[in-house]
């Protein structure tokens, strides 16, 4: 055992010790890779944000460049149509380029060059021996010299030539239209220096104005510069496209880049998540090996220390032997001395169960006939009771039967009083002696029955009696019973002492009669007790109904305290319901009252009214209306008349609708017990209110339609047949001034 104890200490230290240093380990790798999983989590958000950004910068950037692109498609195809005009439509110069595809005018002169050039715009370079077509076309047209020279002097610094910026040889035309033409920056500036210009000089402002020395000429803007306009925006398109391309490939590069960082970053996350699921995995296994170690160390400190216990009690149980030696050596000297003792009160025990034994047959023999005199009892006194109702029954109809004959013979004598005489006695003999027979069977039927119930009565009292006797019966089987196992108990007491002393058992057994081995008693206990038992029913599961209706009374118990927590918690919910409710009706209440005192002087013209409650409780109380119109003194609003309740009520339902104002509010007819006066007064309430809301009302009050901005009625021009008409009032009065 001290080997075992050792070799318990040493192995579970050991593997203890091995299995928690594993197990720190792991939760430290484990703490670890929570941090690791934590930044690659934020890492990954992170990208994700940057990469929907840099989505929508790439994506708008896309969205830009095919909105231009589109736009200068269609400029471009808008600037290739106005190229074809119709009067080079056919020839050889229809794809020649006209001169706005070859100017830069600023935006501000665009419309003031269209204004001096006009079809001039179209113009075509052509050789000089260019001959036009025969007949020439209704369209107009324009073209000049492409190999023309300028031989004119400089032009003044305020010159218009000087805003366009034109190719060769468009310059030396455009040179010789504009000469003479400087730039005024507004119609006012052009009148005051008008006395400037030199013979063949003009002024021309922005908005196309022409002015000389002798006159005006208004220019009416009617798009002439489209083309201008067109080629401006389309090569500012270009220009923008040239700047937008490399955004959008930065922008397309740079999302490309953070989707395969994100999707890099995804990755290490996963693998990091699978890693740290592992590592939990292993630092659970690992725990709980390290539980089990622990629990093993401890249930092997339990094993040596029991090891130690065993140990002091064998030391004890040796000096015990040690000492019973002695005492049974002792003792068996004494038992040869008493053996022939033992024997003979073994055979006492023996006379002793044989008695019992036959007084338990007995007993038995005896339960058996009480049960079956009793059975046989019942039997009987049901047989008798059965015929006792039998013979009643037998008896009620006889009576009936004769109460029938009775009836029957006074009939047939108020019947046949008139009849013949001898006839009629021959009936009533017959009558009576039917009469006379019915009663000798009721005669027989009654003593019968009273000898039924007689016999009836001396079975019940042999019943009582043999009821009475069971009782005694059973008690001397019980008595029996108790008897035997007394001496059971005797026998295998001195059994125990016959094997204490190592007496010769077979020797003594041999000596008792072989109808009473001990192997037969457990046998005929067996049958004594069901006997016994099949006297009077035993409720057996009654321990388990009992642990059964505790167990209902428990889950009873933990219902109703689920049910009183419920309850508690809903009178708590209750509680601040009411609290709440109390608060707002109070603050509904007193903003209520504060519109119904700024109504109701509006409505009356002057006067006071009030809300009061009815009631101190909140949640039950009442609400009155105090109302006191200007000049009055009542007492109760009874006193009203009928228009001054109208009034009331409009205020307090105005006062209640301006807490919660709807689009909409719809009145019927409540102007109907209203004199002008008051009418007058409401529809400017409705006016005041109607900043807010629109309101649709019911009315036949001149006063109040005037008020309305739209009038809706229904008219019958034929009879049975109705029609909706509707009249703008606004439109209506637009109509009579514009009339």
């Amino acid at each position: 055992m001290q080997q075992e104890a050792a070799a318990l200490q040493g192995d579970a230290g050991q593997d203890t010790a091995a299995a928690q240093a594993r197990a720190d380990t792991l939760a430290a790798q484990y703490q670890q890779g929570e941090k690791q999983l934590q930044r690659l989590e934020e890492q990954t958000g992170y990208l994700k944000t940057a990469l929907a950004a840099a989505r929508e910068r790439e994506q708008e950037h896309e969205r830009r460049i095919l909105a231009a692109e589109a736009e200068q498609k269609t400029l471009a195809a808008l600037l290739a149509d106005t190229a074809r005009h119709n009067f080079w439509q056919g020839s050889e110069q229809a794809d020649a380029s006209a001169l706005w595809q070859h100017i830069r005018v600023p935006e501000e002169w665009q419309g003031a060059l269209a204004a001096v050039l006009g079809e001039r715009l179209n113009a075509r370079a052509l050789p000089a021996d260019f001959q036009p077509p025969s007949p020439l076309p209704e369209s107009p047209a324009a073209w000049f010299d492409r190999e023309a020279h300028a031989h004119r002097a400089a032009s003044p610094a305020q010159a218009l030539i000087h805003q366009i910026q034109a190719e060769p040889p468009f310059q030396v035309a455009l040179a010789h239209w504009l000469e003479g033409i400087l730039c005024a920056p507004n119609l006012d500036y052009a009148l005051a220096q008008r006395s400037r210009l030199e013979p063949g000089q003009e002024w021309l402002t922005p908005q196309g104005h022409r002015i000389d020395r002798l006159g005006v000429l208004l220019h009416h803007a009617d798009g002439g510069n489209r083309q201008i306009r067109h080629r401006a925006r389309h090569d500012e398109i270009v220009a923008a496209l040239a700047e937008w391309q490399p955004q959008f490939q930065v922008a397309r590069v740079e999302a490309e880049k953070l989707a395969q960082q994100q999707a890099q970053a995804e990755t290490e996350l996963r693998q990091a998540q699978t890693e740290q699921r592992r590592l939990a995995a292993e630092l659970s296994a690992a725990q709980q090996q390290a539980g089990a170690l622990a629990a093993r160390a401890a249930q092997a400190g339990q094993r040596r220390e029991h090891i130690a216990q065993e140990q002091t009690q064998l030391a004890q149980e040796a000096e015990e032997l040690a000492c019973a030696a002695e005492i049974l050596a002792e003792e068996a000297v004494s038992l040869e001395d008493s053996l022939p003792e033992l024997e003979a009160e073994s055979r006492a025990q023996a006379e002793h169960s044989q008695q019992a034994q036959q007084a338990l047959r007995q007993a038995r023999q005896a339960v058996l006939e009480a049960d079956r005199r009793r059975s046989a009892a019942e039997i009987e006194a049901h047989r008798q009771t059965q015929q006792l109702q039998n013979l009643a029954a037998r008896m009620a109809a006889l009576v009936q039967q004769k109460a029938d004959w009775q009836q029957r013979q006074s009939e047939l004598a108020l019947t046949y009083a008139e009849d013949n005489e001898d006839e009629q006695r021959l009936q009533l003999e017959e009558l009576a002696e039917a009469a006379f027979t019915l009663e000798e069977q009721i005669q027989a039927a009654a003593a019968e029955l009273a000898e039924t119930q007689e016999q009836g009565r001396q079975q019940y009292a042999r019943q009582q009696a043999l009821a009475a006797e069971l009782p005694q019966w059973q008690q001397a089987a019980q008595t029996a019973l108790l008897q035997q196992q007394e001496a059971l108990l005797n026998a295998k007491h001195f059994h125990d002492n016959l094997l204490a002393r190592q007496a010769d058992i077979a020797a003594l057994e041999a000596e008792q009669q072989a109808g009473y081995l001990k192997t037969d008693w457990p046998q005929q206990i067996d049958s004594i007790s069901r006997r016994i038992q099949a006297l009077g029913a035993v409720n057996l599961a009654a321990l388990d109904e009992l642990a059964e209706a505790r167990e209902r009374d428990g889950y009873y118990q933990n219902q109703r305290a689920d049910l009183q927590s419920a309850i508690a918690l809903l009178e708590e919910a209750i509680a601040q319901i009411d609290g709440e409710t109390k608060q707002r009706f109070q603050a509904t209440f007193d903003a209520v009252n504060q519109k119904v005192q700024t109504f109701f002087p509006t409505l009356f013209g002057g006067g006071e009214a009030s809300l009061h409650m009815v009631g101190d409780d909140l949640l039950t109380a009442g609400v009155s209306i105090m109302a006191r119109p200007p000049g009055k003194k009542n007492s109760t609003i009874h006193l009203l008349s009928g228009g001054e309740k109208a009034l009331t009520a409009m205020s307090l339902v105005f006062a209640l609708f301006s807490l919660n104002p709807a689009p909409f509010c719809l009145l019927d007819e409540v102007d109907a017990p209203l004199d002008d006066a008051n009418t007058a007064r409401f529809c400017n309430l409705v006016k005041e209110m109607s900043a807010q809301t629109q309101f649709l009302y019911i009315s036949h009050n001149r006063l109040t339609m005037e008020m309305a901005e739209q009038l809706i009625g229904v008219t019958m021009q034929e009879k049975g047949v109705s029609r909706i008409v509707a009249v703008d009032i606004k439109q209506v009065l637009e109509m009579a001034e514009t009339d």
